[in-house]
């Protein structure tokens, strides 16, 4: 319902959207939660020099200590987020959040900035998520604008879904970035793309042109605006199909339940 909100904030003329629910084991969408290789990975890193070098600033600053202080998280870097996340919902005002204590607006950048740090070093660089995370949903993206290009478009989509969408949390989208491969890449004016964690209502946009050429766009948060990113690694603002899916077969990308599993070193229970 968020995701909805966000995406057709004015009632007025919205499209018209299936929704439909995931299963508990979503290995499209949430595989980051089932990935055994990529929790190693993530553990590995976290336990490095410069996320312990990282940490010992975070904790000279104070304001993630102070912070957690309230929250009874653990106080240091890896825990971040889970700080920033009671925080960001105690002043967002919803209704049902919880109310916390007011910290100052230092300590809360302080928290903000920590969390951004660990999270998008953890989920944007491809040498830590790489495929684990979005390389099977970036799969499906090719496999959907193949049978778009087909010539049995009319058939195959029906009106009401020629528009696909798809609703995950942040490590999904900074995971596509880092599925593409995109450490290197120059995204103009996008500041903070792969340095800040993804906000409320953020989408990433893959738009296919009858040619067979895919353009992403990027949204930030609710009151971003969208805006064009690269769609590989030389900041190249349209990629084929054909290039694209080269680069996921040869990367590895999972195209079925069976290769996450293979990639993840998961139970075949998934």
């Amino acid at each position: 319902l968020g995701f909805l909100k966000g995406l057709y904030p004015d009632d007025a003329g919205r499209i018209p959207t299936h929704v439909f629910n995931s299963n508990t084991h979503d290995w499209l969408l949430r595989g980051y939660t089932l990935c055994p290789n990529l929790n190693a990975a993530v553990e590995k890193f976290v336990t490095s020099k410069i996320v312990t070098d990282k940490g010992r600033q975070v904790d000279s600053a104070g304001g993630l200590a102070r912070a957690a202080s309230i929250t009874k998280e653990d106080p240091h870097l890896p825990s971040a987020f889970n700080v920033f996340d009671w925080f960001l919902l105690s002043r967002s005002g919803y209704a049902g959040t919880v109310r916390l204590p007011p910290i100052s607006d230092d300590d809360f950048t302080q928290v903000a900035s920590a969390a951004n740090w660990i999270e998008t070093q953890k989920y944007a660089a491809s040498d830590i998520a790489g495929q684990y995370i979005a390389g099977a949903l970036l799969n499906r993206f090719v496999n959907e604008s193949e049978k778009m290009l087909s010539g049995n478009a009319a058939q195959q989509y029906p009106p009401a879904r020629r528009m696909i969408e798809y609703s995950g949390h942040y490590p999904i989208l900074l995971g596509v970035l880092a599925a593409l491969q995109l450490d290197g890449a120059n995204f103009g004016s996008q500041e903070g793309v792969k340095t800040t964690i993804p906000s409320w209502a953020a989408a990433l946009i893959w738009e296919l042109h009858t040619g067979g050429e895919v353009r992403l766009f990027w949204r930030q948060g609710i009151d971003s605006p969208i805006e064009p990113i690269p769609c590989d690694s030389k900041g190249s603002y349209s990629c084929s199909i054909a290039s694209l899916k080269s680069r996921l077969l040869a990367s590895g990308a999972p195209a079925s339940k069976g290769d996450f599993c293979s990639l993840c070193g998961s139970s075949s229970t998934v």
